[in-house]
C-alpha cells in the first residue's frame, strides 16, 4: 500500500529515517512523480542526514531506470552530484543514462560536447551547462531577459548550431547557441508561462483544480510575493478565462488562507500572497501571529481574522486561551477597557464563560456614564452587535432607557442594531419625538435619522406629528447632507446605501406616495436639490422625477418635439452607468498603478534610449490615462433611461423591438445605452440598426442603412423594458 506523497516529506523532517526508508522501498516498484522524493531528499540533507539521502537516491535512480524513466533517472543522479558524490564514479553513469534518454535527438551530440560533460570540465559545472542547454530543445519554452517575453523553441539547426524560437504574439527568430545562452532563460515545464505556451487548455484545467498551487506559482514569478493586481494580470484572460475569473478568484482567496505554503497579508479584497520557506498549518500560523501581537486589541483582531478563514474547534481553543489570559490581566486597566470587552465578547461567542464576563464590563461602563464612549470604541461589527445583546441581558430594566435617551449620540456603527432591538421589544415608539425633531434638522444627526426613517417606514414609530411632505423634504435634504459632508459623517457610504433602500423600496412606491402629498412648489425645490448636489444618489433623483411627472406634470412644462435621446449626452441604464464607473475604477486602481510599476521596472534595465520595455510602458501609460480621461468625461454627460419619459408606441431607448426582415425572418433585440450593449440581443441606441428605427411605430416598414448593406424591416411589436 502506497503512503500519501507528502508523508515522505513529513517523515524526512521528523527524523524517522527507518520508517522513511521502509515506505521509500515499498514505493520503488512504481515510484510515481519524482518531485516528492526530491523534496524528501532536500529535507534529509538540511537535517544533516546526507548519507541516508544518498543511499535513498541511488535506490530511486535504479528503480527509475528499471521503468525506462531515463530523464528522471538523470535528474536523481544530478542531485547525487550536488550532494558531493565522487565525480569520477558518476560521470560514466550520467553519460550512459543521457545516451539512453536523448541519444537519437539531432541536438544531443552538440549539446553534450558544448556542455563539457563528455570532456574534462568539472562535473558540477558541466551539469549546470547541460541543464541550460537542455532548456533550448524543441518544445521547451524560454524567456527573453531583455524583451520580457516568452517563446516556444521550434527547432534546432545542427549545421549552424542555432535554435529557432516563436515569440508569443510575435515573429520567429533564430539564435546562435552562444547568443541564446546570454539572453534566453529556459523555463521549467511547471512554470505558468511555460504551461500557457505548451498547453493552454491543460493549464486552464490545472488552474480549475489547483487554486492555491496556482497562487504559489504566481508568487514564484514575483520573487515570492504577489499582489492581487499581479495575480490578475498573470492569470485573467489566459490561464483563467475571463468568464471564469470572478468565481476562480473567490475560491482561490478562500483556499489560500489554508495553504501551508502561503502566508496571506493585506485585505480580503486586495490580498498579498507570500511564499513560505517551510509549510505550516493555519493553526500553527495563528498561534505564532498571536504571540507577535503588540497588544490585546491586536490579538483579538488577529483571532477574528483567523476565525473568518475557517479556524475553529480544537485549533481555535489555544487562541481563545491566550485572549482569556490577557483579558484577566488587563481587567483593572482603564486604558484597556475596550480591548478587554472585545476579547470577552469573542470568547463568549464560542461558548465559553470567562471570568469576569462582558456583562460586568458593560454594567461598569453604564454606571460610569461611559456606555456611548465604550460602544463607539468597538471597531468590530460582531462585537458591537454582541455588546448590545449583553447590555439587554445585563440590565433588563434599564437597557431600553439607555438606548432611547442616547440614541442620537450612539455611534453610527451600532445604530441599526439598536433600532432593530428597540423595535423587536416594542420600545421604538419612544423615538418618535426624536424623529420629528431630526426630520426638520437633518444636518444635526444624519446617521440616527437614516435608521429612524427605516423604523418609521416599517410602522415602528407610532404618532410623530409630521406630514408626508415634511418627511420627504427631510429625507431628500438628508441625502444632500450625506453627499456634501463626505468627510464629516462616519459610515457615510453605508448610510447613503440604506437611505437609497428606504426611499426607493418597492420600485419607488414610498417616494411616490410622499410626492403625491407634496405640493408642486415643494417637489420642484426637492428636484432642484437633487440636480445641484454633487454626486446626489441617482436612484433617489430618478424616483423623484418619475413621481413628479406623475403627480405634478405641470413642473415639466410643454415639451418640444425633440426626442429625449438627441443631444450632447449619453443615455444609459443605471446598471450601464455603474458598469462604466467600474471600468474607470479598474483603470485608476489597478491598471494605471500596475503600469507605473512596469515603468519603474523597465527603467531599472538601464539606458532608456535603447530600452524597448520602457518605451512600451510609457506608451501604455499615455493610452491608459487618455482612456481614463475619456471615461470620466463620458460619465459627466451620462443620463439614465429610467429618468426619461418614453414616447408611447414609438421605438426609443428602453424598449424591446421585434422585426420582420424582408424574406420572413424575425429578429428581436433591446435598445439601450452604449454601456448596456452586448452585440447580440442588446444594441446601443447609437448603433446603425437602432438609429434607423428610433421614433418609428408598430406596422411601419423601415429601410435600414447598415455597414455594407441595406435592410428592409417591418416593426411587429414594441415592448417597454424600463
Amino acid at each position: 500500500m502506497n503512503a500519501p506523497a507528502d508523508s515522505l516529506l513529513e517523515m524526512a523532517r521528523s527524523g524517522d529515517t527507518d520508517q522513511l526508508e521502509s515506505i521509500w522501498l515499498e514505493r520503488m516498484e512504481s515510484p510515481g512523480e519524482l518531485a516528492p522524493y526530491l523534496e524528501a531528499i532536500e529535507a534529509l540533507t538540511e537535517a544533516g542526514r546526507r548519507g541516508p539521502a544518498c543511499d535513498l537516491l541511488k535506490v530511486l535512480a535504479a528503480a527509475l531506470e528499471k521503468g525506462d524513466r531515463f530523464e528522471d533517472q538523470f535528474e536523481a543522479l544530478k542531485v547525487l552530484v550536488e550532494l558531493g558524490n565522487d565525480d569520477a564514479g558518476l560521470r560514466p553513469e550520467l553519460l550512459r543514462v543521457l545516451e539512453k534518454a536523448y541519444g537519437t535527438e539531432p541536438w544531443y551530440p552538440h549539446y553534450l560536447e558544448r556542455s563539457g560533460l563528455s570532456g574534462e570540465t568539472r562535473l558540477r559545472e558541466a551539469l549546470e551547462h547541460w541543464t541550460l542547454l537542455r532548456g533550448f530543445c524543441p518544445g521547451e519554452v524560454i524567456y527573453h531577459r531583455n524583451r520580457g517575453t516568452v517563446a516556444l523553441v521550434e527547432s534546432f539547426n545542427k549545421v549552424e548550431e542555432e535554435i529557432l524560437v516563436a515569440f508569443e504574439g510575435g515573429p520567429k527568430t533564430e539564435f546562435p547557441l552562444e547568443t541564446a545562452e546570454e539572453v534566453l532563460q529556459p523555463l521549467a515545464r511547471d512554470d505558468l508561462r511555460a504551461m500557457r505556451i505548451r498547453d493552454l487548455e491543460g493549464a486552464q484545467q490545472f488552474a480549475r483544480e489547483n487554486h492555491p498551487l496556482v497562487l504559489r506559482k504566481v508568487a514564484q514569478l514575483f520573487r515570492g510575493r504577489a499582489t492581487a493586481p499581479q495575480v490578475k494580470e498573470t492569470l485573467n484572460g489566459t490561464i483563467v478565462p475571463i468568464k471564469e475569473w470572478a468565481g476562480w478568484w473567490k475560491k482561490a482567496k478562500a483556499a489560500s488562507v489554508k495553504d501551508p505554503y502561503l502566508a496571506v497579508e493585506g485585505s480580503a479584497t486586495r490580498p498579498i500572497f507570500n511564499l513560505r520557506e517551510r509549510p505550516i498549518t493555519l493553526a500553527e500560523e495563528a498561534q505564532q501571529t498571536l504571540f507577535r501581537a503588540e497588544n490585546l486589541a491586536q490579538a483579538v483582531e488577529y483571532t477574528r481574522r483567523y476565525i473568518k478563514t475557517g479556524l475553529q474547534g480544537d485549533d481555535l481553543a489555544p487562541l481563545l486561551d491566550i485572549i482569556g489570559r490577557q483579558c484577566e490581566g488587563y481587567i483593572e486597566d482603564e486604558g484597556q477597557k475596550t480591548a478587554v470587552l472585545e476579547g470577552l465578547l469573542l470568547i463568549e461567542e464560542h461558548g465559553r464563560t470567562p471570568e469576569p464576563s462582558s456583562a460586568h464590563v458593560v454594567e461598569t461602563a453604564v454606571r460610569d456614564e461611559a456606555i456611548i464612549e465604550l460602544f463607539d470604541s468597538l471597531e468590530n461589527p460582531e462585537s458591537r452587535t454582541a455588546a448590545l445583546e449583553v447590555l439587554r441581558k445585563a440590565m433588563p430594566d434599564e437597557w431600553a432607557d439607555t438606548l432611547v435617551v442616547d440614541f442620537a449620540n450612539l455611534p453610527a456603527t451600532i445604530l441599526e442594531g439598536a433600532a432593530s432591538m428597540l423595535a423587536a421589544e416594542s420600545q421604538s415608539n419612544r423615538l418618535a419625538p426624536l424623529f420629528a425633531e431630526l426630520v426638520k434638522r437633518p444636518s444635526r444627526s444624519p446617521a440616527p435619522l437614516v435608521y429612524l426613517g427605516h423604523l418609521w417606514a416599517g410602522g415602528h414609530l407610532g404618532e410623530h406629528g409630521l406630514t408626508g411632505s415634511e418627511i420627504l423634504q427631510g429625507l431628500v435634504s438628508l441625502a444632500s447632507v450625506l453627499n456634501s459632508k463626505r468627510r464629516d459623517v462616519p459610515e457615510r457610504p453605508r448610510l447613503v446605501k440604506r437611505l437609497i433602500q428606504l426611499l426607493t423600496a418597492q420600485s419607488g412606491k414610498l417616494i411616490n406616495n410622499l410626492v403625491s402629498v407634496t405640493s408642486s412648489e415643494a417637489s420642484s425645490s426637492l428636484i432642484k436639490i437633487a440636480e445641484t448636489t454633487p454626486d446626489f444618489p441617482v436612484e433617489i433623483s430618478e424616483a423623484l422625477l418619475i413621481a413628479a411627472r406623475e403627480h405634478h406634470p405641470s413642473l415639466f412644462g410643454k415639451k418640444d418635439d425633440t426626442p429625449f435621446w438627441e443631444g450632447d449626452f449619453i443615455i444609459s441604464t443605471q446598471r450601464g452607468i455603474e458598469k462604466r464607473r467600474e471600468d474607470l475604477r479598474n483603470l485608476i486602481e489597478d491598471k494605471i498603478p500596475a503600469n507605473s510599476r512596469a515603468i519603474g521596472e523597465a527603467a531599472s534595465f538601464g539606458d532608456l534610449s535603447e530600452n524597448s520595455e520602457w518605451e512600451s510602458a510609457i506608451h501604455e501609460q499615455k493610452l491608459l490615462t487618455e482612456k481614463a480621461t475619456q471615461i470620466q468625461a463620458e460619465l459627466e454627460k451620462a443620463r439614465t433611461i429610467e429618468g426619461e419619459e418614453l414616447p408611447e408606441g414609438k421605438v426609443a431607448p428602453g424598449v424591446k423591438v421585434e422585426l420582420e426582415v424582408e424574406g420572413g425572418e424575425h429578429r428581436t433585440f433591446s435598445i439601450l445605452g452604449p454601456w448596456d450593449a452586448d452585440g447580440k440581443t442588446v444594441v446601443s441606441y447609437r448603433s446603425p440598426i437602432a438609429l434607423g428605427l428610433l421614433s418609428h411605430a408598430v406596422g411601419e416598414t423601415v429601410q435600414l442603412e447598415l455597414p455594407g448593406e441595406t435592410m428592409t424591416v417591418t416593426i411587429l411589436s414594441i415592448e417597454r423594458i424600463i
